[in-house]
């Protein structure tokens, strides 16, 4: 997955070295703040995912939404086709109009929610540890 990650820092021009050396130094001067305020952001996505899904009545709760992304295919490009397709057709069966917001918190629910594919971390948890 760092593969991914480098490509894509590569993609927007930002030098790999010079992301992570920043990110170390901004870790080392914050004490740790930033996995604390990733502990505080991941629980927020937390409570927004309930609150969405008992509102939508959906039939499914977070936990299971955790494991669909810890199941998902670490590929991007088949990411979007699998995980997001399952969700647009929960949407549908429930005439659910997906918002950008939605779409949003789907997303972060990848970020924050931790991958088989990456040892049982988050995207932003791997950021973290560069």
């Amino acid at each position: 997955m760092r593969t991914i990650i480098k490509e894509t820092l590569e993609k927007l021009h930002i030098p790999t070295k010079e992301f992570t050396q920043q990110l170390k130094k901004l870790e080392k001067e914050c004490g740790g703040r930033y996995r604390i305020r990733l502990e505080k952001e991941t629980e927020k996505v937390v409570l927004a995912m309930e609150i969405f899904l008992t509102s939508t009545q959906l039939g499914i709760d977070v936990a299971y939404v955790k494991e669909m992304v810890y199941n998902s295919n670490p590929d991007i490009r088949l990411w979007h086709k699998e995980y997001l397709t399952e969700w647009m057709t929960m949407f549908q069966e429930h005439n659910i109009d997906p918002s950008q917001n939605i779409l949003d918190l789907i997303i972060d629910c990848r970020n924050h929610f931790p991958h088989k594919s990456m040892n049982g971390q988050s995207p932003k948890e791997v950021m973290l540890t560069m």
